[in-house]
């Protein structure tokens, strides 16, 4: 879990006990992050908002790889798995490997949201839902009767979507005819 009032990352087992904390304010070269999220192998990926830089962060051995130049786009939000990690900008999404190599840019404006799963990405703007499978380059809209949207995930080729009183679950999966 990462509190972004507090710049501390809480790691969990799977009975939502502490197994460690990371308070970056603390560690000796101090790091301010606007949002983290897990890479795997004992690496966060994190975005440090003192240079606007993507960093993969080993918290075993404290050491930071800088993964991208400055972002000068105001970031909205973002989304990993153990691969890659993906920002959504006000005016684009962008991809990058563990390597610090810019895989792609996505034009999208007006974006709220992103999530991804097995990398399939699906970004909120604030009249429609956006997917891009894996073996797809381009972004299709969604078609949903949902009207207000709280909260969504990505999982497994399902889409969950709360509206504030109830989660209502999409196959994204297409039929075979």
């Amino acid at each position: 879990m990462y509190y972004n009032a507090f710049n501390t990352v809480v790691f969990l087992d799977n009975k939502l006990n502490e197994i460690k904390r990371i308070n970056f304010n603390d560690l000796p070269d101090f790091i301010n992050t606007g949002a983290v999220r897990n890479a795997g192998n004992n690496n966060l990926w994190l975005v440090n908002t003192d240079t606007q830089q993507v960093e993969l962060y080993n918290y075993n051995t404290q050491k930071r790889l800088q993964i991208s130049q400055p972002i000068t786009d105001e970031i909205i939000d973002v989304a990993s798995n153990f691969n890659y990690f993906f920002i959504l900008t006000n005016k684009e999404v962008r991809q990058y490997n563990i390597y610090g190599g810019l895989l792609d840019v996505f034009k999208i404006s007006e974006g709220i949201a992103v999530v991804q799963d097995n990398e399939n990405l699906l970004v909120m703007t604030p009249s429609q839902l956006l997917l891009k499978l894996k073996e797809n380059s381009n972004f299709v809209p969604l078609e949903f009767k949902e009207t207000q949207i709280v909260n969504l995930q990505l999982r497994q080729d399902l889409l969950y979507i709360y509206n504030g009183e109830k989660i209502v679950a999409f196959s994204l999966k297409q039929t075979k005819k």
